[in-house]
């Protein structure tokens, strides 16, 4: 039996004509939805308008540091510019924070907030990146004359050049004597036995260990850098902190102790003081011989009284000290005629090697000391310069690989772009009191 035959017309009778009226579940309930949420939208939005609150508006949260007025965008914004990103003038922000000009001859300054981006974290403001520091000094011109900086410097790995304290003709400005060598040699001799030093018992970063230490390299530090960790640069090395313990400033057996290590004139005071105190307690001493006498040193007549043998004793220990104690690390100028003390050379300490840039020992301290100071074992002058060349610091600091990948190469690992020796006080902002 033949299959029934449908034509095209016989199928078109089939179809509804009028199927586009009828409505169903689906399409309503999304119709009534975007309705329902158009308006619970404008309706927070105008919540937020009618409050003049315009956190909503903001990318992220501000800073710490600027929590005070984080929902107040028109402290730094201004009024009417309704949040927008970029609007903060320079004006607004040196009104708290005293940014001081990077360098005299610069030919531009770029905006503050060119560099630094609010909105990005609550810790610290979102750190420039290199292009910021690139976009001059990779072509670098100044106001006037030629740079006294590299003027192609595209990264740390490209065109930076060589730390100032390896550039040649480099010295350094010390005026003492000292021999690492000797001192970091296996069994050295001092008054508890024989011991082996290691680095960081006369180099500490400041803070660190019972001695009273100078804070003049982390004050130097934060005027070039602005604020420091405090054990970033290494505390100078003093006579009361790392020598004396071995280096004792003996000047007579019969008295203990040592003189202070000051210059001559209060060195002269001290054993006057001592040695007069010691003849009234120890009369019978006039007529004594000297216990300590100088080997090849002229016979000094006996003395008549007190006074010449105060006189006597004196000029004795102060050969002791000046020729063969004292002039172990110093060194002494020529003394005039007249002067009855010698001369002491200042010691001229070089407390900070980097000048234009910032380092942080604390970050480096998984590392032993050589590792970088390679050259300290082997050092038998002080001035001879032990600080590390920059291939040392590219082996890790390096972006395309090496030591360590992790370590940073950005610009700002090191350098600073504010002059923070020019920094100025702010005028002080009045708070707002919300209780008002």
């Amino acid at each position: 039996m033949p299959g029934r035959i449908r034509t095209t017309k016989q199928l078109a009778r089939r179809i509804q004509k009028d199927y586009f009226k009828n409505t169903f579940p689906m399409p309503r309930w999304r119709r009534t939805l975007s309705w329902i949420l158009a308006a619970v939208g404008l309706g927070y939005v105008g919540w937020y308008a009618v409050a003049r609150d315009a956190s909503i508006y903001s990318s992220g949260p501000v800073t710490k540091a600027h929590a005070s007025f984080g929902t107040k965008c028109s402290s730094c914004h201004g009024e009417g510019t309704g949040g927008r990103v970029g609007t903060v003038p320079d004006e607004r922000c040196v009104t708290c924070h005293d940014g001081p000009i990077h360098n005299v001859r610069q030919v531009s300054m770029p905006a503050c907030a060119s560099c630094h981006v609010e909105h990005r974290g609550r810790e610290v403001l979102l750190p420039a990146s290199n292009g910021t520091c690139t976009d001059c000094h990779s072509n670098l011109h100044v106001t006037g004359g030629a740079p006294t900086v590299a003027a192609a410097i595209h990264s740390f790995t490209e065109g930076h050049p060589e730390v100032s304290a390896q550039l040649p003709g480099a010295k350094d400005p010390g005026q003492i004597k000292f021999n690492h060598k000797v001192h970091l040699k296996k069994d050295l001799r001092s008054m508890k036995g024989n011991v082996q030093l290691q680095c960081s018992d006369c180099h500490r970063p400041a803070g660190i260990g019972a001695e009273t230490v100078s804070a003049r390299s982390d004050t130097l530090a934060a005027k070039v850098d602005g604020p420091r960790p405090s054990r970033a640069y290494m505390a100078p090395v003093t006579y009361a902190g790392q020598c004396s313990s071995c280096h004792p400033l003996e000047f007579d057996k019969r008295m203990p102790g040592s003189v202070p290590h000051q210059n001559p004139e209060v060195v002269h005071d001290f054993l006057v003081a001592k040695f007069e105190a010691y003849i009234k307690t120890h009369p019978e001493a006039l007529h004594e011989p000297d216990p300590q006498r100088i080997p090849r040193q002229t016979l000094d007549p006996e003395p008549a009284n007190a006074l010449e043998w105060v006189t006597l004793r004196t000029a004795q220990s102060e050969r002791l000290l000046w020729t063969k104690t004292c002039i172990e690390c110093h060194k002494f100028a020529p003394a005039a005629p007249t002067d009855y003390l010698p001369r002491v050379v200042p010691t001229n300490f070089n407390t900070r090697w980097l000048k234009h840039a910032s380092f942080d020992h604390s970050a480096h301290a998984a590392f032993e000391c050589v590792s970088c100071h390679s050259g300290a074992t082997a050092s038998e002058k002080a001035s001879d310069i032990l600080i590390p060349g920059i291939d040392v610091c590219k082996e890790c600091h390096n972006p395309s690989g090496g030591r360590s990948v992790s370590a940073g190469s950005s610009c700002l690992e090191c350098h600073q772009y504010h002059d923070w020796t020019k920094e100025k006080a702010v005028a002080p902002v009045q708070r707002e009191n919300k209780s008002e």
